[in-house]
């Protein structure tokens, strides 16, 4: 399961995102090989490691515009009103990376700066995040346990990390019911 978890992460780490960039000219190396040369307040598009790293360095500033909490609180409204597993709905790509993603990049500010704006922003963040997994997890295993985890709307509706975690379920559920012999 930590493999196959690890990869997840590496795909979402390949994904584009935007960036400005803060410094004079810069010339960035890209994973392709390829160069380009950059100025002071032109946005680009790289890959999300590159990204980061480059932030570390003072090149560029992230642009934080895949997170939404109004976006956030819509899912969690909408995920709590769930009564059966067929009631779930997919999340967007990345969500649990983003959410995941942003959490730490508050962790990184709060560091910096103390705000209350923030720390009430990480709070309500991980409280719903914690909603809408416990909520999903808890559909995807009723259902897992009523429809098996070959459902075909299972795995349409499951996040990738998602079905990771149900497909481990499953296969010590199978192994524990044939010690029990049942």
């Amino acid at each position: 399961m930590l493999e196959e978890m690890e990869l997840l992460k590496e795909a979402f780490e390949r994904t584009p995102v935007k960036v400005v960039v803060v410094s004079e000219a810069e010339t960035i190396k890209l994973p392709s090989g390829s160069t380009i040369n950059v100025k002071k307040g032109e946005e680009i598009e790289l890959p999300r490691w590159l990204a980061n790293t480059l932030e570390e360095k003072g090149i560029v500033q992230r642009k934080w515009n895949e997170f939404s909490i109004d976006e956030l609180m819509k899912i969690e409204y909408k995920t709590m009103k769930m009564r059966t597993p067929k009631d779930l709905e997919q999340l967007p790509n990345n969500f649990y990376w983003i959410c995941s993603e942003h959490l730490h990049h508050l962790e990184k500010l709060l560091k910096t700066n103390p705000d209350p704006n923030y720390i009430q922003e990480k709070k309500k963040v991980a409280e719903s995040l914690n909603k809408i997994m416990t909520r999903r997890l808890s559909l995807l295993v009723e259902s897992l346990l009523i429809f098996g985890v070959d459902l075909p709307s299972l795995q349409l509706k499951a996040t990738p990390e998602e079905l990771v975690l149900i497909q481990r379920f499953y296969e010590d559920l199978r192994k524990w019911k044939e010690v029990l012999g049942t």
